[in-house]
């Protein structure tokens, strides 16, 4: 499977455990919007031919939650990108523990297996994001979502990291397989203004369709400068 890249030794089969994404405090929802394939396609530069989603599954109406399959765009070894999809999650560092889904530690080894490697960086693709509200919760005692996006409503990309990885995961119905997954997840940053009153700790990186390029191709000296906040007044709050 490509890349052809060896990666660094891991046992052949760890079982992640079942996510519980309700208690997590770091951004863990996202929405891939419903009739948006064709904007994917246009905002990141994929060629129809290479658009290998198939008939994607909108599950929960389009949301995406921890240890689900979703859309990702990565470059091919002959320098064309493709539209594919993966596992949300990395493989956690003990076993037994829950997938990692985003990290700001860019330089632990843990993540730099990946992220010094540009063939392993990709694009999340998302219509937009979910942060917990820091007082308020629904009829369940579950705080409750309050979602961003950009201001002119369009698709946008998360700066993602993707990795193979043999092992355990979900397949549905309280039902485990164990195969070679593609896993991915996304880096996160100081949030911005917008961002900041509902989560004061971080905020996905949502990168400038102009950054693309970089973030999919270029050095990791040049590409970690692209771990920042998007401006304020790119986005909006959704009622």
């Amino acid at each position: 499977a490509w890349p052809e890249i060896d990666p660094p030794p891991a046992p052949a089969t760890v079982r992640a455990s079942i996510w519980s994404w309700e208690t997590d405090p770091v951004c863990n929802l996202y929405d891939i919007g419903r009739d948006t394939r064709d904007a994917w396609r246009g905002l990141l530069k994929v060629a129809r031919q290479f658009d290998l989603l198939g008939n994607l599954p909108l599950e929960y109406e389009g949301k995406i939650y921890p240890d689900k399959d979703a859309p990702v765009v990565r470059v091919r070894k002959d320098g064309e990108r493709e539209l594919v999809m993966m596992r949300w999650g990395f493989p956690p560092p003990q076993p037994r523990g829950r997938p990692v889904t985003n990290t700001r530690n860019l330089e632990s080894p843990f993540w730099q297996a990946w992220l010094g490697k540009p063939q392993y960086r990709c694009l999340v693709s998302a219509d937009a994001f979910a942060e917990p509200h820091p007082t308020r919760k629904d009829d369940r005692g579950w705080k409750e979502n309050v979602w961003f996006a950009m201001k002119d409503k369009q698709p946008f990309a998360f700066a993602g990291v993707w990795r193979p990885w043999t092992g355990e995961r979900s397949i549905g119905n309280r039902q485990t397989e164990i195969r070679e997954w593609n896993l991915f997840a996304f880096l996160t940053c100081e949030p911005n203004e917008l961002v900041r009153p509902i989560h004061e700790k971080a905020m996905p990186v949502i990168l400038r369709a102009e950054d693309y390029g970089t973030w999919l191709s270029a050095e990791w000296s040049s590409a970690k400068v692209l771990a920042r906040p998007l401006e304020a007044e790119r986005m909006i709050l959704l009622d």
